[in-house]
């Protein structure tokens, strides 16, 4: 992933987190049949999760020493929005969410 590619990644995250957020507000409040909405929202999630985790593997495939956990970092984009979609997530991707923060702050695992 270039510098490039990594910022056309974190606006793609922030569109579907914002759509997230958008079905999140009309389920809760009711305003329609709530099954469309809630299968968009765990489309989204998961689409979320496989990018953030497949840029993850990218950088560690390089090499590189750790992962950025900075403002590049997809991860921190998603951080910001989790009371939004973390009632609509997976088992896979809490635990995803947790070995990130985990590492964020604690340092990456050194093995």
């Amino acid at each position: 992933w270039d510098e490039t590619s990594v910022d056309e990644i974190n606006e793609l995250i922030f569109l579907a987190c914002h759509r997230i957020r958008h079905l999140h507000s009309q389920i809760s409040g009711g305003e329609q049949e709530a099954s469309e909405e809630q299968k968009e929202m765990t489309n989204l999630v998961s689409f979320v999760f496989r990018i953030c985790s497949s840029q993850t593997q990218s950088v560690l495939k390089r090499k590189r020493q750790k992962v950025s956990f900075g403002v590049q970092s997809p991860w921190l984009l998603l951080a910001s929005f989790l009371p939004v979609w973390a009632p609509h997530c997976t088992n896979e991707h809490a635990s995803l969410f947790s070995s990130w923060i985990t590492a964020a702050v604690v340092g990456p695992d050194p093995s």
